[in-house]
């Protein structure tokens, strides 16, 4: 049952630690030696190991998955790996300026949840001051979800907003004030535009200067009273078209200078083309200046620039009157910086590189460092946070980011780039253990001695960790698709706690909800039943000890049990106005937690519709296999054949929901380790057999349903299987060898057979598989076509095409209430392929109105859940096929795989149940 994540709590984060390994407390000592710099400004900034850079803004957690390729809309894909990591703006952009050395602080806001709570405490490890973040009783910490395509390098962030939002109420002046104390530079970004320039006016009239991250997301009114008050602008490469709508960059940027006259300069960051960066010149005499053309002398510079120098660069203008007609002048130079030239095979992930930018930004101006080196020293920076995820870049341990390892090419260009006075500080950094060689990642697991894996996707490397500070480090490997998490020593502090998730409470009436645990663990208990009665949510019949019988007799509701072996999740459907184009950023309308998975979900609603059920499957002995478990106990479910592993992950899905098509797309990461037929003995599967009149299979591990399947087979329990168009020839072939049953999506069979007609299709596949009585294909909101097969002698029957029979059943179709059509028993066949004796059916949809169409996540595993109440209550399929598009028009009506699940006694049921 879901949980809206709106004004409740927030999403917790996975049942395992995150990578959070940064140094904790203290800073990096910076050099006291200080070049000579000019100053603008009225206050000169001080060292930055004796003031404070505060930045006000955003912190979140971060989900960052790894994908082959970026999802369309409908796609089931899986993760390549999953990391988490603390993220935002503000977040990111201190913990880079904070291991360069400079002693930061935050101002922002989370809940008190277990993500909040996860997020702070990386920033803390960070040495970041957190004792001005406002922490709220109720509510939720922003959540995001990154998806970053491994062949384009594209990151598409979906961010679910914290409730409640910071507000200029939450901070009082006296709070304000000891903030601001110490201050010597001011970093904002916008995304809490009131609180901020709250922020901003008080950090002027104490004459701080201020730096401003102006996001293209941010509008006119967000922003524009933050740019009046700033000393310094950074923008990313599309804000300044869009703030001024002017497409010549130069250009922009000189409007952007004229419209803010406070700002000393401006930047704009474009990836791998480097930077541009205007600076304005002290106020004074500039008549004997010479006057050019912007655009002129920006052209002038990109002829200067070294494309083939593969370390940052920069070239610079002299001080002039620069100007274009129609827009003005003002008195500064241009200044252009090249980034490094970063082989394809580094480059991992560009999250959090704009971040990583700022962060040097605020160490260089912290510590006097001029324009012509703090362009190339940011852009180093951010090349750096490239080479690998960000969840390990900067929130994550020195295995990625600045500095990502240490070894003598790197500090030869490090002091190339930053100067003498920082070399000081890399000779400390330089002190640390060797890493280890190219293509093994480094891991801990507990407190014993590090073990290697490899080889890794990249080449990105990890230092190795002192003995007295083990790191943690979440990775999953894309040969394996399984998530692992190595766990810090129980003698080393704990970073962050193990999170709970939600724990379904039930009650009469209406679907239930999922309300999330109040109280953290830092641990994960072992699973076991909740203390206290449980109250039975459906009257089971008792198990009867009748035998297996075989088709086509029959199956009785309450003879026997219907036997699952598949898929359980734990699901974050997350719905959205429009589907996100890669390197999209957009916000969620609405985030929540559901259980899920094929198996899980299918036979959720057969126990809802009185069948007694048992499930096979596999999940981890973490917060979210609890919730999970949990969930379908109290549906009736029997459970105790699930596999529950000591260590790994349960399987974890987060869903995207299209408001305006509808289509949900499902991005999974596997559950590790899998499940494999090991895991059940001999006689676990047949006690696990026991009483089973009918077996379900989603293959999704395909291995062990194929070991259920051929035990089943041996006892002549029918067999019904779920091909999914994901699945591959190896993982269904055999499963569909065994079948009684097929139930597919619109998209399996032409995938599989390569024939476009759907009936012929759905003939070429009952003779590919004689065993199989019937297929059927679901087809949304179109309704559904099986194709049964016939038993017994029909030699004198007719012969028909079967396209010329579908396309004769769909003048009779009724397009508004679930109903069905079927021709009588005949010789049915198709030119090149075959025929079957047999007869077509096609089951119509009800016409649900757009008002009331919420999401068809989990529709597919409602119609087999029908399916299989039908054939277990000997229903007729001209009963079921409508029966069956009725229960999965009735999910649809809710978010989640499971909330809209009718139960027996819905009265919408009453005519096909009576």
């Amino acid at each position: 049952m879901p949980l809206l994540l709106h004004c409740a709590r927030s999403p917790p984060p996975l049942g395992l630690r995150s990578s959070s390994s940064a140094v904790r407390g203290g800073f990096l000592p910076c050099s006291g030696y200080r070049p000579s710099a000019r100053r603008r400004h009225d206050v000169v900034l001080a060292a930055a190991d004796s003031h404070v850079v505060l930045g006000c803004g955003l912190v979140t957690l971060d989900y960052l998955a790894t994908v082959d390729a970026y999802p369309r809309p409908d796609d089931k894909i899986r993760t390549g790996e999953l990391q988490i990591s603390g993220g935002g703006n503000a977040g990111n952009a201190l913990t880079a300026a904070a291991r360069l050395g400079l002693n930061t602080r935050v101002i922002s806001k989370v809940a008190n949840d277990e993500t909040g709570r996860a997020a702070l405490a990386e920033l803390r490890e960070a040495g970041i001051d957190t004792s001005h973040v406002i922490i709220s009783d109720g509510g939720n910490t922003t959540f995001v979800y990154i998806i970053i395509d491994k062949q384009t390098k594209t990151r598409t962030c979906i961010l679910t907003p914290g409730y409640p939002p910071m507000v200029p109420s939450d901070l009082s002046m006296p709070s304000l004030s000891a903030a601001l104390q110490d201050v010597s530079l001011l970093y904002l970004h916008g995304y809490s535009p009131e609180v901020e320039l709250a922020v901003a006016k008080q950090g002027d009239q104490m004459k701080i200067p201020i730096l401003v991250d102006a996001e293209q997301e941010r509008t006119k009114e967000e922003l524009d009273g933050l740019l009046s008050l700033a000393s310094y602008i950074v923008c990313s490469g599309k804000f300044p078209k869009n703030w001024t709508s002017i497409p010549s960059l130069p250009c922009a940027l000189l409007e952007i200078l004229l419209q803010y006259p406070r700002a000393e300069f401006v930047i704009v960051t474009l990836g791998e083309n480097g930077c541009m960066m205007l600076e304005r010149s002290e106020a004074g005499d500039d008549s004997g200046v010479d006057a050019a053309d912007i655009e002129d002398v920006a052209g002038s510079l990109k002829l200067e620039l070294h494309k083939d120098n593969v370390f940052p660069t920069c070239v610079s203008s002299k001080f002039m009157r620069l100007s274009r007609r129609g827009l003005g002048m003002i008195s500064g130079r241009l200044l252009i910086g090249t980034a490094e030239a970063i082989p394809a095979s580094e480059l991992v992930d560009t999250t959090g590189c704009g971040d990583a930018f700022i962060g040097a930004v605020l160490h260089a101006l912290s510590t006097e460092m001029p324009p012509e080196k703090m362009l190339p020293f940011a852009s180093q920076v951010a090349s750096n946070a490239e080479r690998s995820v960000r969840g390990l870049a900067f929130h994550g341990g020195p295995i990625g980011g600045w500095p990502s390892s240490y070894d003598g090419s790197r500090r030869n260009r490090a002091m190339l780039l930053i100067g003498l006075w920082r070399a000081m500080l890399l000779d400390q950094e330089l002190t640390r253990p060797p890493l280890p060689a190219s293509g093994v990642q480094l891991q801990h697991e507990g407190s014993g001695s590090p073990q290697l894996n490899g080889p890794m996707s990249t080449t990105t490397r990890q230092a190795a960790p002192t003995a007295n500070r083990p790191k943690s480090r979440l990775h999953v490997t894309p040969t394996n698709s399984a998530l692992s998490a190595k766990r810090r020593s129980p003698s080393a502090p704990r970073s962050l706690v193990r999170p709970p998730v939600p724990r379904p409470r039930h009650h009469a009436g209406p679907p239930p909800r999922l309300v999330l645990a109040d109280d953290g663990i830092a641990s994960p208990p072992p699973l076991r039943p909740r203390a206290g009665p449980r109250r039975r949510l459906l009257r089971r019949a008792p198990l009867g000890a009748a035998p297996p019988r075989r088709l086509p007799v029959a199956l009785a509701a309450n003879d026997g049990v219907v036997l699952g072996c598949g898929l359980l999740t734990l699901d974050y459907l997350a719905a959205v106005d429009a589907y996100p184009r890669p390197d999209d950023k957009i916000r969620t309308g609405g985030l929540q937690i559901s259980e899920g998975g094929n198996a899980g979900n299918a036979l959720t609603g057969a126990a809802r519709l009185g069948l007694n059920t048992r499930l096979i499957s596999k999940v981890a002995n973490d917060e979210f296999g609890e919730t999970v478990l949990s969930e379908l106990k109290e549906a009736g479910i029997d459970t105790s054949h699930v596999i529950i592993s000591d260590g790994g992950n349960t399987t974890f899905s987060f869903v995207i929901i299209d408001k305006e098509t509808k289509t949900h797309t499902c991005i999974i990461t596997s559950g590790n380790p899998p499940m494999v037929p090991s895991d059940l003995t001999v006689s676990s599967l047949s006690d696990a057999l026991q009483d089973v009149n009918l077996l379900f299979l989603d293959g999704y591990s395909h291995e062990m349903a194929l070991a259920v399947a051929k035990k089943a087979d041996q006892m002549n329990i029918p067999i019904l299987v779920d091909a999914e168009p994901e699945r591959t020839k190896a993982e269904l072939e055999c499963l569909l060898s065994l079948s009684s049953y097929i139930v597919c999506s619109g998209k399996f069979p032409k995938k599989w057979t390569s024939i476009s007609s759907i009936p012929c299709a759905l003939l070429e596949i009952l003779l590919q598989y004689p065993r199989a009585r019937f297929v059927i294909v679901t087809l949304g909101e179109n309704g559904c076509i099986m194709l049964e097969r016939s038993e017994g002698d029909h030699s004198g029957t007719d012969a028909s095409d079967i396209d010329n029979v579908a396309e004769s059943l769909e003048l009779h179709r009724d397009g508004v209430l679930p109903t069905c059509v079927s021709t009588r028993i005949m010789r049915l066949s198709s030119k090149g392929t075959g025929s079957i004796f047999g007869r077509l059916l096609i089951g119509t949809a009800e016409s649900i109105p757009a008002s009331e169409l919420v999401d068809t996540t989990g529709c597919g595993d409602a119609f087999i859940g029908a399916v299989l109440h039908g054939l277990s209550t000997g229903m007729p399929p001209e009963k079921m096929l409508p029966f069956a598009c009725q229960v999965a028009g009735i999910e649809c009506r809710a978010i989640g795989a499971r909330a809209g699940l009718p139960w027996q006694s819905d009265p919408r049921l009453a005519k096909f149940l009576c």
